[in-house]
């Protein structure tokens, strides 16, 4: 599940030190790719994930490809990620919650606050909680995100009873 209707209480610390960088390096005009310097920000947070945004406009398709894991998301992946796309692994793709929550996130409901399902192969996590934020192209002027820059927390299976975020329309907005 997940839902634009937050407030920075309810980002746990290193999902607020994502979410707070990103807002603060917006010049108004929205967050760029370039305005985010990922080797200081994997340096201090590595439990990040940088997302590509394919967009086909002859068929209205849309994909999610993973360009970048931090160190620790790397370490928690059970397979492969990087230059695969969404579509393709499975229970990442369409239908899946992880697809939604990119899916509203590209469409511009972004940030958003997400639980997704865990299905790595660290023992004893059951999901994980993200920060999803837009980032647009760094040339042109396109509102629509190119990026999702997305801050990762793991829940344990005896927190994961938690109640996970609701989902939310995007007329309700509280953050940023």
């Amino acid at each position: 599940m997940h839902k634009n209707d937050f407030t920075l209480a309810e980002l746990p610390g290193a999902l607020r030190r994502v979410f707070l960088m990103w807002r603060s390096s917006d010049r108004g005009d929205g967050v760029r790719l370039r305005d985010i310097d990922l080797a200081e920000l994997s340096s201090d947070l590595d439990d990040i994930v940088l997302t590509e945004i394919h967009r086909d406009a002859a068929t209205g398709t849309i994909d999610f490809e993973p360009v970048f894991l931090g160190k620790s998301v790397r370490d928690r992946t059970a397979r492969p990620m990087i230059g695969k796309r969404l579509s393709t692994l499975p229970g990442k793709g369409p239908g899946s919650r992880t697809w939604a929550a990119y899916e509203a996130l590209a469409m511009g409901h972004g940030p958003l606050l997400a639980r997704l399902p865990y299905d790595g192969p660290a023992a004893g996590i059951a999901a994980t909680n993200e920060v999803l934020l837009p980032l647009r192209p760094d040339e042109g002027t396109a509102r629509a995100p190119r990026y999702a820059l997305a801050g990762v927390r793991y829940v344990d299976a005896e927190d994961a009873c938690v109640a996970e975020p609701a989902t939310v329309g995007a007329a309700s907005r509280r953050v940023p």
